[in-house]
């Protein structure tokens, strides 16, 4: 029995390597590919039939009335997003994002239109996280040198003294890299 010949052991750890490489690129293609990750829910895969609009709580802080609300807002996590956009009409077009690892775990994704008023953003009708938690309202206030979009679901859960919890509390994007 011979021993095999360089090039034959270079042949067969490139061969192994590549039988790695093809796993690999297998699994990440199921991980990642529109066919790996759960289909967004929208409003017609969401019931807002349950939801009751006097769970939603009045803060007691002042709130910023006068703001940009244009661009995107994040929660800590990144879990839950908002893009904004002011229109000329005086209404605001919401993208409204919510996941969880990475995305994995599903996502909800809606649009919505909503109004600014007195520090308030009213949407034209709920979102609902994907853990469950609906809301209407939004209510801006200012924390730590930053702005924060509190969900009305959320505002008898939060001090803008305090270190605000990091589920579904927006601010700019930018903001928590600086407040980490």
């Amino acid at each position: 029995m011979t021993s095999p010949t360089l090039g034959e052991g270079r042949a067969k750890r490139g061969a192994g390597i590549a039988v790695i490489v093809a796993i690999v690129e297998v699994l990440f293609g199921l991980l990642f590919s529109s066919g790996g990750l759960p289909i967004p829910l929208g409003d017609a895969q969401l019931d807002f039939t349950t939801w009751d609009a006097s769970t939603e709580k009045q803060p007691q802080l002042e709130l910023e009335k006068n703001l940009s609300i244009d661009g995107e807002w994040v929660d800590r996590l990144r879990w839950t997003r908002l893009n904004m956009l002011s229109k000329s009409d005086g209404t605001i077009s919401v993208q409204f994002q919510s996941s969880n690892r990475c995305g994995l775990g599903g996502c909800v994704k809606l649009e919505r239109s909503a109004v600014f008023l007195g520090g308030i953003v009213t949407f034209d009708r709920p979102v609902k996280m994907l853990n469950g938690d609906t809301f209407r309202r939004l209510y801006a206030a200012n924390s730590r040198d930053m702005t924060l979009f509190i969900p009305s679901i959320y505002v008898d859960k939060v001090s803008v003294e305090a270190q605000t919890p990091s589920r579904g509390i927006l601010s700019r994007t930018e903001s928590w890299s600086r407040a980490d």
